[in-house]
């Protein structure tokens, strides 16, 4: 009988098909630029911040591994990080690639397959009713609002703008005369319940129609602008069974290529902030439809680049919302700078009044996010006054601890202490009460020595030669023990292979293949890189039990003295006696099997 994967209800027979059918370097290829090193592939690492590549990919093995980070797994796993999904989802991203079909009823989402089509299709029909209403004698007056903002016939064909009347009814008599329920409109938002009352009513009236579309080109949503400055001058589509705003970002559907090609995205607030750049010609940019920008719609652009130019409203709101979002995008590893406007003009006027070239040029002169951080608070508070500089310190310093290069950190911090007229030094010590440590980041001598590293190294090249060849599993008992492995990932996998080992081959099997996408995948990719150095494998197997045991040993020893020494300084005579004793035991005592 077939198992799952994961505590997922996917099959394990899907994930292992998976496994064999996809290529891992053709699948990270259409993520990373891959470049051939010898029989790998490399490229600089996506998960972490490095000049020179350390990125490695093995077609003969399948798996991945960076030698800056340690991140590394199969083609399951890096999907997972890459895209920033769960087991399940990443397989049944990965199962049409594979030509795989994944059983639907188990590990699946809220709405099942033929479900979501509904929806996408009552969607997909409301878009096509709102486009053809604008083109009508009752979209007269909305035509002519978009004309008056600068939106193109071309614009509103490509980006399929409408008009929704200002009616009760409109779509919904149209909806349910093609078949389409009520209760259908109302699970995906473009129809409310009455309150107190049978039936339904339109949840759009009197608004132009901006359709709002998932990654995939898929219409998910809407939001709604009226045509004067009537309250609330926007309205938007609730969340769904197939709408999440905050994973969504409007408009990526068409930018991402472009994104790419730019290797940077520009981000605007609203609809026509992302319109009227866009019929310009500049298309490398997307709206957050809000002022919040979010982790997940981050972790979306993150799929893209990691380069981001944040063009907010030059208003006291805009700018509020782009302090929020540095220190967001700078904890999420994105590089960051900042086009600030004048106050009163947005991303929309300000491309009507440059056009296409001045606006290219508007967002090649953006600033780093330090430079506009500090003009910004130091138009808030006085940089001349005591409180100002506190006040400064107090917002700025947070976002110069997120800058993840060393360098750029150390310049921010020497132009903030030259713009305050403050010491240097004094502006260390407060960053390094920040990171925790009372010392202005120096290393503080409570840190834990880490193991070794040929030590280290030794485990993963065991635990390597084991997933290379199984057999070694069964002198694992014989050769080491359990307390002389420092490295907890490696326990733990050794542990699992031998519980699966004594449930037989088939298990273990299993058990193998699950590790390689698993939340010890860094450590299983890490292991199998060791083990491809090696061509006496025996004699590595040897080297590294020996190795394994001396450093075993010597820190039960240095454990000892430790506390042979704490007894000594206290006068404890006959405890230092006894732990001697334990000492002198402890060097003559033999290997202990594992347990």
């Amino acid at each position: 009988m077939d198992g799952t994967a994961g505590g997922s209800m996917i099959p394990e027979s899907v994930v292992h098909q998976i496994q064999e059918r996809l290529d891992i370097v053709e699948v990270i290829g259409g993520y990373l630029p891959l470049k051939r090193a010898g029989q790998h592939y490399k490229a600089a690492c996506p998960f972490h911040t490095e000049k020179t590549p350390s990125f490695m990919v093995n077609p003969t093995k399948q798996i991945f591994h960076c030698f800056g980070c340690g991140v590394g797994g199969d083609v399951i796993s890096f999907v997972m990080k890459y895209e920033h999904l769960e087991f399940p989802e990443a397989i049944r991203l990965l199962a049409p690639k594979a030509g795989v079909e994944v059983p639907e009823g188990r590990g699946g989402s809220a709405a099942k397959p033929s479900e979501t089509a509904m929806l996408l299709q009552a969607l997909e029909f409301a878009a096509g009713f709102f486009q053809r209403t604008l083109q009508q004698p009752a979209g007269a007056a909305a035509r002519t609002y978009l004309e008056r903002r600068g939106v193109s016939a071309e614009s509103i064909h490509d980006l399929r703008l409408g008009f929704a009347e200002d009616r009760w009814d409109a779509l919904l008599t149209a909806a349910q005369a093609a078949g389409i329920s009520p209760k259908t409109l109302e699970r995906v938002g473009v129809c409310v319940a009455r309150d107190g009352a049978s039936g339904w009513y339109d949840r759009f009236r009197g608004r132009v129609m901006f359709p709002v579309w998932d990654p995939k080109g898929k219409i998910v949503g809407f939001g709604g602008r009226v045509l004067d400055d009537s309250q609330p001058k926007y309205l938007n589509s609730p969340e769904t069974e197939i709408y999440v705003k905050s994973r969504i970002v409007y408009g990526l559907h068409v930018a991402a290529p472009h994104i790419r090609e730019q290797d940077a995205v520009a981000i605007v607030e609203g609809y026509l902030d992302f319109l009227l750049p866009y019929q310009l010609g500049v298309r490398h940019l997307v709206a957050s439809m809000g002022t919040s920008l979010t982790v997940d719609q981050i972790h979306l652009l993150r799929r893209y680049t990691k380069r981001v130019i944040i063009v907010y409203d030059g208003d006291y709101a805009g700018e509020l919302a782009t302090l929020r979002g540095l220190d967001l995008l700078l904890a999420e590893g994105m590089s960051v700078r900042v086009v600030g406007l004048p106050p009163g003009e947005d991303p929309d006027s300000a491309a009507r009044r440059l056009g296409a070239d001045g606006f290219r040029q508007l967002l090649a002169e953006a600033a780093d996010l330090f430079t506009y951080k500090l003009n910004v608070l130091r138009r808030r508070h006085d940089p001349a006054t005591v409180d100002g500089k506190v006040a400064i310190c107090e917002q700025l310093l947070p976002t110069i601890k997120r800058v993840p290069n060393a360098t750029q950190a150390s310049e921010y911090l020497r132009a903030l202490a030259e713009a305050l007229k403050v010491r240097e030094e004094d502006l260390r010590t407060e960053l390094g009460r920040l990171r925790g440590d009372g010392d202005g980041g120096r290393q503080s001598r409570a840190v834990v020595e880490p193991p070794p590293q040929a030590a280290v190294t030794a485990e993963h090249l065991l635990l390597g030669l084991i997933l290379d060849d199984p057999r070694y599993l069964a002198r694992v008992r014989t050769d080491i023990t359990a307390d002389e492995l420092q490295e907890a990932p490696v326990r733990s996998v050794l542990q699992q292979l031998m519980d699966a080992a004594e449930q037989g081959d088939e298990r273990l099997s299993q058990a193998l293949q699950a590790l390689r996408h698993g939340e010890l995948a860094s450590a299983v990719a890490r292991a199998v890189v060791e083990s491809e150095r090696v061509e006496d494998k025996a004699k590595a197997w040897d080297d590294c039990a020996r190795r394994i045991r001396t450093a075993g040993r010597r820190r039960k020893l240095l454990a000892k003295q430790a506390e042979i020494h704490t007894a000594e300084s206290v006068g404890d005579e006959a405890q230092t006696t006894t732990l001697i004793g334990e000492y002198n035991q402890l060097v003559k005592e033999p290997s202990l099997p594992w347990r």
